[in-house]
């Protein structure tokens, strides 16, 4: 069973989410039933949401806030200020998406790892965690709707791997292969647990290792 799904991004996705999910058949399968919506037509493309199963939401702040770590550190802009602009930028797009359709909703988290300043600054909190208390209001924001937490996606491949900086500045696409992969297999995963169709159990092989006989011939009385 499939089903259909579409992802709104203001960054380009789609080249590296089809090439990545030709490696499984599952996740082919599910690349073939999904849609990407640049995030700047989705007033235009709301009243088609929904015809999908599943709505994903993947922002990137920086793209979002190309300026934000200049204007920050140089006072220009107070961080709490970005924040609930981008809070309410969120919201704002929460409530067009639930208008028009009660799909499942799977909303991406957002990340500062693409900032890279650890180099100049070393390993301290940039922008006094900004990104982070954005995403703990995200979460809250959500209720019961799926919240996916980006930045470990990152940890599991390293900061290094999980970026594109030539696709960044090329083509508006920052993610690495390897990090888009990560996304859709945990797509893929939100679309099993919503229609509870996860693997629970797996037994294989159990004749005279967890029980004595053959259960085929021996019946369940005889092992």
């Amino acid at each position: 069973m499939t089903y259909k799904s579409v992802v709104i991004s203001n960054i380009v996705l789609e080249a590296n989410w089809r090439s990545c999910a030709m490696r499984s058949p599952a996740l082919l399968e599910m690349s073939k039933q999904t849609e990407f919506i640049p995030f700047e037509l989705l007033d235009a493309e709301c009243d088609r949401l929904s015809e999908f199963d599943v709505v994903m939401v993947c922002l990137n702040f920086d793209a979002l806030y190309p300026n934000v770590w200049v204007d920050t550190l140089s006072s220009k802009i107070d961080s709490e200020v970005i924040q609930n602009n981008c809070i309410q930028m969120c919201e704002k797009v929460y409530r067009k998406i639930r208008k028009c359709t009660n799909s499942n909703l799977v909303w991406v988290g957002f990340e500062d790892y693409c900032y890279n300043m650890n180099c100049i600054l070393g390993n301290i909190p940039i922008m006094r965690s900004i990104v982070d208390q954005i995403n703990q209001r995200l979460i809250k924001m959500l209720g019961a709707d799926c919240f996916i937490d980006l930045k470990r996606m990152i940890a599991q491949i390293g900061i290094s791997s999980a970026f594109d900086y030539k696709g960044k500045y090329r083509w508006n696409a920052p993610y690495s292969k390897d990090l888009v992969e990560l996304m859709i297999k945990e797509m893929y995963k939100q679309q099993l647990i919503f229609w509870g169709i996860t693997k629970k159990c797996l037994v294989l092989d159990c004749d005279n290792v967890l029980w004595g006989g053959i259960l085929e011939q021996d019946g369940i009385e005889g092992i």
